[in-house]
């Protein structure tokens, strides 16, 4: 309960939202997964991304437990948004992130794990168990100057121009037209209607590549996920920054660090 309300608190910090009245929960504690405690650089945490969620598409939440216990995910039948949709589920979730720095520019990475991305209802058909998307967020000195949102792996929709609240991007979890779900922008309708059940764009509990309680719980999850929907964040990071990047970052190098 004291870690929910560390939780609470800072996102009132973030957003200066109040939350609604909560209702009651379809899912017990113990069907959720426990998130880490959060851990973060300065940067990382000024530029996070606050989420909204459509009605149709599932809340993120916590990939792996402190006990290194990883989330087993969701079949993809039902709702697209059946079970995995429950309050207790995005309050217990994480984003996880990394970042690089040179030549003037940083790039952070933020990825949200989800049970399930399903597309239609009652059918496994165009669905998986378990879904990974990112946002990348690039900076110049103070100001954010490009944001790209993955999208069935691919960084299509990156813009140089997007809704802010402070330096955190506006960013919603939708479905895709007929297909799966990724990350689009807000618009005004979704800034001035949010559909989580706190009733503002949400920041997730963050944990930074270099705060993580230990190295070994951090390649467990890499591990476990590893490849094709997996996060992106070691062996594809590189290549995820280049493409996220695209043509608008004069100098930046997706590989290094300085």
């Amino acid at each position: 309960m004291q870690e929910l309300i560390v939780a609470l608190i800072g996102l009132f910090a973030v957003t200066g939202a109040v939350p609604l009245v909560e209702t009651s929960s379809a899912l017990t504690q113990r069907d959720v997964l426990q998130r880490l405690p959060e851990g973060y650089n300065s940067l990382e945490l000024t530029l996070q991304p606050l989420l909204d969620y459509d009605s149709d598409g599932c809340y993120n939440t916590a990939a792996i437990d402190p006990s290194g216990r990883t989330n087993p995910g969701k079949g993809a039948t039902g709702t697209p948004q059946g079970q995995c949709r429950d309050r207790a589920q995005l309050e217990n979730s994480n984003a996880y992130s990394r970042k690089r720095c040179n030549n003037g520019y940083c790039a952070v990475m933020y990825e949200y794990y989800f049970e399930k991305d399903q597309a239609v209802g009652g059918s496994f058909l165009g669905g998986h168990r378990h879904d990974w998307e990112n946002i990348v967020v690039f900076s110049q000195g103070s100001k954010v100057v490009r944001v790209a949102p993955s999208c069935h792996g691919k960084y299509n929709n990156a813009k140089n121009s997007f809704p802010l609240r402070d330096k955190h991007p506006l960013m919603v979890y939708h479905k895709d037209g007929a297909g799966t779900h990724c990350f689009r922008f807000a618009n005004d309708n979704d800034i001035a209607h949010p559909e989580n059940p706190f009733g503002a764009f949400y920041r997730s509990p963050l944990v930074g590549w270099d705060n993580w309680p230990s190295v070994d719980l951090r390649n467990k999850m890499l591990n476990a996920w590893k490849g094709g929907v997996g996060p992106k964040l070691d062996d594809e990071f590189g290549d995820s920054l280049k493409n996220a990047a695209g043509n608008a970052l004069p100098g930046f190098n997706p590989y290094i660090d300085s």
